[in-house]
């Protein structure tokens, strides 16, 4: 697959799957899961690092993206994550 569509792709999956999943505003993606998730050898995502978290921050929900500890945590505006736990006053 061409890296810019794979980039796209995963990126994709990252916004997707996390602001359907959140409960709290965040999700965090581990580089090897989604080396599994995507059919890639082990450290692909690594290497695409710093070109995933551009393409994952130009979704209008991503808040924030941090990548540490060989992994992604990104934020979400709540308001995009349909699951979010309403706290009670």
């Amino acid at each position: 697959m061409e890296r810019s569509l794979l980039i796209e792709k995963m990126a994709s999956y990252c916004y997707c799957e996390g602001v359907l999943e959140t409960t709290q505003g965040n999700y965090v993606f581990d580089f090897k899961e989604l080396d599994m998730v995507f059919g890639l050898e082990e450290g692909t995502t690594k290497s695409l690092q710093e070109d995933l978290i551009q393409a994952i921050d130009k979704y209008d929900g991503v808040c924030d993206i941090v990548a540490e500890n060989e992994s992604f945590d990104i934020n979400y505006y709540t308001m995009y994550c349909p699951q979010i736990e309403e706290k009670d006053e």
